[in-house]
């Protein structure tokens, strides 16, 4: 079950539920590997104009971070699997969360 206070959302993908986190230096690789702002991400997928590459990888970083250890190539599986629309819903959920909630854990 994901603690929304340390930043996680769980995801429901087809039949499987993932655990997904995205913290500042997974949003730091999110920008670098694709080349583009998180909040232009995030209006890119407002406006349906995302890549699938970009799908892929929100989707790879997010779900790693929620401790499942799964290849790029298992992310493209359950992408394709799933449906694009359902997908993109899922990045949309994980990227709003990421932004509003960040990580409050107490250290």
């Amino acid at each position: 079950m994901a603690n929304h206070l340390r930043g996680e959302i769980d995801i429901k993908l087809g039949e499987e539920t993932f655990n997904c986190k995205l913290n500042f230096d997974s949003l730091v690789r999110i920008e670098t590997n694709l080349g583009t702002p998180i909040l232009k991400l995030a209006n890119k997928i407002a406006n349906a104009d995302i890549l699938i590459t970009e799908i892929n990888f929100i989707l790879f970083t997010a779900i790693k971070g929620g401790g499942k250890n799964l290849s790029e190539k298992d992310i493209s599986d359950i992408v394709f699997k799933v449906g694009f629309v359902d997908a993109i819903k899922a990045c949309g959920e994980i990227l709003a969360n990421a932004l509003s909630v960040g990580e409050n854990e107490k250290k």
